[in-house]
């Protein structure tokens, strides 16, 4: 998991540098962008920098949620239903996701990251 408020570079490097070392044990990792709960006081102090974008949701990308728009317009109209798809949009949570991209551990690596570890991995239609 990724992407705290306290989250310093050094703590990311740190995420990745285990995340490269899981890997190279033939386990395959997901990574996670810390999603702040609804009620929480830091949702309610930080309500205008939480954001939904599909992309950086392994949830929907592994059960392949995000080719369905039916299911993506339902978790914008709801946020607080769908709260776990949401995350705090710090300053640097785009530099980072990129960092996640170039090394092919972000969401969207997820099935590249499973398959090479022969993972057993969910039912995606």
């Amino acid at each position: 998991m990724w992407g705290f408020p306290f989250e310093r570079w050094d703590d990311f490097y740190e995420s990745l540098l285990l995340m490269a070392w899981l890997v190279s044990r033939n386990i395959a990792v997901k990574t996670n962008l810390f999603t702040p709960l609804p009620f929480a006081s830091f949702c309610r102090e930080n309500e205008l920098s939480i954001r939904f974008q599909p992309e950086y949701s392994p949830q929907l990308l592994l059960a392949g949620y995000d080719r369905i728009p039916q299911i993506v317009d339902l978790i914008r109209q709801y946020p607080a239903l769908f709260s776990g798809f949401y995350y705090w949009e710090s300053e640097s949570v785009l530099e980072k996701y990129n960092k996640l991209r170039e090394l092919k551990f972000s969401p969207e690596h997820i099935w590249d990251i499973w398959d090479s570890k022969n993972a057993p991995i969910p039912i995606r239609e």
